[in-house]
């Protein structure tokens, strides 16, 4: 604990817990922030002169960082900008006409085929926010391309409160990424534009997709497929809930997760192919480049899911 950025931390947190549960408005955390780094200035510049105040500093940075904290949960809270689609939802009508972005695929249910979307326009007025988007499940029509621009009319509903108590709270774990409601609708009320959101999530998908066609094409069946994606790349949508629940019976559930072992062990593989360069100055720093980039790059493509990263 006498290590500074240890304390730093704890009060990073800790602000960040407060901005969470309190969560004061964008101007009120404004001026907390700006008070408290004029006063931390302030006390800097008079404890080199009087050293009884010197204890005044120490109290002022831990009070800055803890308002650091929470103004950062202050401006990532996407409510608060006033042109979310949650300001713009009509309760008497739950049918709008939704311009979006689809950014990832989630695992499918038994009806629909569900992605996570970022909001253009709602009802031709510009829009922002992230929603979920349900399609009704076709086999015969190709499945919605991650960046695709897409014009839909379905129906738009808030997340709910769970019917039961103690139930598991699925509109709060939404929230808490940033997702506050949900679209419903056919392939048929879908309008696919030609161009794409060419972004990080983007070229990733396409790297998962041709792993994954490359698989397809050694014969396995779609069980085997399945669990080889989320081995691999940590894309368990195509896994069917039976062998989920299989999985989970045997306690092996986890295995399924892309996470620190598989890090781990693409670290080793790498270490192995780069033996070869000689532990110089330069050669040291081309291994280690080569290293972080690798394992970032593995974290993209699985989706930089939270164990990964």
């Amino acid at each position: 604990m006498e290590f500074p950025l240890a304390k730093i931390t704890f009060c990073f947190i800790f602000g960040l817990l407060i901005g969470h549960y309190l969560m004061p408005n964008f101007f009120t955390a404004s001026l907390l922030l700006l008070a408290s780094f004029i006063f931390l200035f302030s006390v800097y510049f008079l404890a080199k002169n009087n050293k009884t105040i010197k204890f005044l500093f120490g109290l002022f940075t831990f009070s800055t960082i803890i308002f650091i904290g929470v103004f950062t949960i202050v401006i990532h809270n996407q409510k608060l900008n006033p042109q979310h689609y949650l300001h713009q939802l009509n309760k008497t009508n739950d049918l709008y006409q939704v311009e979006l972005v689809i950014k990832e695929q989630l695992k499918n249910t038994y009806n629909n085929d569900r992605y996570i979307a970022q909001v253009l326009k709602l009802d031709s007025k510009n829009s922002y926010g992230k929603i979920i988007l349900n399609i009704n499940r076709d086999s015969l029509i190709q499945k919605a391309i991650v960046g695709s621009h897409c014009l839909v009319y379905g129906s738009v509903y808030k997340n709910r409160n769970p019917n039961n108590p103690n139930q598991f709270d699925y509109g709060k774990y939404l929230e808490h990424q940033q997702i506050y409601a949900q679209l419903y609708c056919n392939y048929e009320a879908i309008k696919t534009s030609s161009a794409f959101d060419k972004d990080l999530n983007y070229y990733a998908a396409k790297i998962r997709n041709r792993i994954i066609l490359n698989l397809e094409k050694n014969h396995f069946n779609k069980d085997e497929l399945g669990v080889l994606s989320a081995l691999l790349l940590g894309q368990r949508q195509e896994i069917s809930q039976e062998i989920i629940r299989n999985y989970q019976y045997a306690g092996a559930i986890h295995i399924l997760s892309v996470s620190g072992l598989h890090v781990g062990l693409i670290l080793l593989f790498i270490t192995f192919l780069l033996k070869p360069i000689p532990n110089t100055k330069k050669g040291v720093l081309i291994k280690l480049l080569i290293t972080i980039m690798s394992l970032w790059l593995f974290g993209i493509i699985a989706g930089l899911a939270p164990s990964i990263v």
